[in-house]
């Protein structure tokens, strides 16, 4: 029975961190691309390493890539997360897809030959550094390894990082990481760039990857897509209207006209903007967070913008 650890490994961040062919390089003062025994070094460090890292991994109970899926899947569930949907990757008894669901964090993961294949957790983590170094830096190392976008706040005091994560390996680590410098929203302020396809889905020409994430998106409970942006028709129709409005007086136009082009979405035009009117950020984190809606500027013009709704 493993025991669940209470605090990130320290030095397990060093180790990620630790780049076995520029460590030979300085040891050698040779670059290992021309110097041959150079290069074995680096592959010696590199091979060191890995065994280092799977066995810190497996002894903290983290994902790695020497687990098979379901002890992976174990770590995931130990973790705190739920499963929400499930279902098959392939025409094959074994390989899966999965999606999981914990406040705050949204997982998606596929399996082949019984190994975790691919695997994202997508979330927002925000730290308010009051203005502190020292707390900016715990920020940025809370966030390493992680992709996607930073917002700040006007006073540049507030980060917020819209993100994802690679599962395969240190998940367990990086919650507790993040948790331990900041706060994960469980209500989200934007969506990262998400991934939720699997391979049967990109083989159909011309597929269309929004639609088909917002697809799965749309079979998770509805409490959990409203917290992740996710938009079902009723909800989009049962505020449009009204966001409408609040466009008008957030930008100052006189002219705000909708129209839908997909069953989830809207497009807004928005015409006859006030002379330096540049009201993007309030508007974006106005509507997303009252809302419960994701909202994309497709162009933003001086007088005139359109805006995706859904």
């Amino acid at each position: 029975m493993f025991v669940r650890q209470q605090e990130h490994s320290k030095e397990l961040n060093i180790l990620l961190k630790f780049d076995p062919l520029y460590e030979a390089s300085k040891i050698t003062g040779k670059n290992y691309k021309e110097d041959k025994e150079t290069g074995v070094l680096g592959l010696q460090l590199h091979l060191h390493k890995n065994a280092l890292k799977t066995r810190l991994l497996q002894g903290n109970n983290d994902t790695c890539f020497a687990n098979t899926f379901e002890e992976n899947i174990a770590v995931i569930e130990d973790l705190g997360f739920e499963l929400q949907l499930q279902g098959k990757t392939q025409d094959t008894e074994n390989d899966e897809w999965r999606i999981y669901y914990m406040p705050g964090y949204l997982l998606f993961c596929e399996s082949f030959n019984n190994s975790l294949n691919s695997g994202k957790l997508y979330f927002n983590y925000r730290v308010d550094t009051g203005g502190k170094e020292e707390a900016r830096k715990q920020f940025w190392e809370a966030v390493s390894g992680c992709s996607g976008g930073c917002l700040q706040s006007e006073k540049d005091d507030v980060f917020t990082q819209i993100a994802d994560f690679d599962i395969r390996e240190g998940l367990r680590n990086k919650i507790l990481c993040l948790e331990e410098n900041g706060e994960v929203l469980e209500q989200w302020l934007d969506q990262p760039f998400m991934w939720l396809l699997i391979h049967k889905d990109i083989e159909v020409d011309g597929y269309d990857h929004e639609a088909l994430n917002r697809d799965r998106m749309s079979q998770l409970p509805e409490d959990i897509q409203l917290k992740i942006l996710n938009t079902t028709k009723e909800h989009i129709e049962g505020c449009i209207d009204t966001i409408v409005k609040d466009i008008e007086t957030i930008t100052g136009s006189d002219k705000v006209t909708y129209n839908p082009i997909k069953d989830t979405q809207y497009k807004l035009s928005v015409s006859n903007l006030p002379s330096g009117s540049d009201s993007r950020v309030n508007l974006k984190e106005y509507v997303q967070e009252r809302y419960k809606i994701k909202l994309k500027f497709e162009h933003w013009a001086n007088k005139n913008t359109n805006i995706l709704i859904g």
